[in-house]
């Protein structure tokens, strides 16, 4: 028996669980304090919808299930927002405002990194709201978010909402 944690995987000690417990809870409750309602999605996905919407975050662990259906275990949620924004919520007046703390699941990509392969992702996704005011929300959410998790130095880096704009349209 080979009694050894996969590479790339770990398992979080007491200690560490309560201060990440913590932290997740402060953090959940300050996204609700603006109006950002839970939401969960599954641990896997569909890879078509993966591919969907353009490039992904990282490499997904793939596999196929017994419908001969190829499915990624998500490396990221906001590409399983988009999707149920598109498909389920295509009908609902916006803006959507929702927050997640998930797992997510990333392949090394190549064989030598040594990374974390599964990592806790917290976030929020407010759909239907454009504008400088609407990035102006999300990142005073964030700052205040690390404030809340303890870190005193950070960078936040900003990027494009055009994939989930384009999958949204499909």
């Amino acid at each position: 028996m080979n009694a050894v944690t996969p590479s790339g995987f770990r398992d979080v000690l007491s200690q560490e669980a309560s201060v990440r417990e913590a932290i997740t809870r402060a953090v959940a409750d300050l996204f609700a304090s603006r109006g950002y309602a839970p939401i969960e999605t599954p641990t896997l996905e569909v890879m078509d919808v993966m591919r969907a919407g353009g490039r992904m975050p990282a490499s997904p662990f793939k596999f196929f299930d017994s419908h001969d259906d190829l499915l990624a275990m998500r490396p990221d949620v906001t590409l399983q927002i988009a999707r149920m924004c598109a498909t389920r919520l295509a009908g609902e007046s916006g803006p959507l405002r929702f927050r997640y703390t998930q797992r997510v699941f990333r392949e090394a990509e190549t064989d030598n990194q040594v990374q974390a392969r599964e990592l806790t992702q917290c976030g929020v996704e407010c759909i239907g709201e454009v504008g400088p005011a609407a990035d102006a929300e999300i990142v005073t959410l964030f700052a205040e978010a690390l404030r809340l998790a303890g870190a005193t130095t950070f960078v936040l880096a900003m990027a494009t909402v055009g994939v989930l704009r384009a999958l949204l349209e499909r």
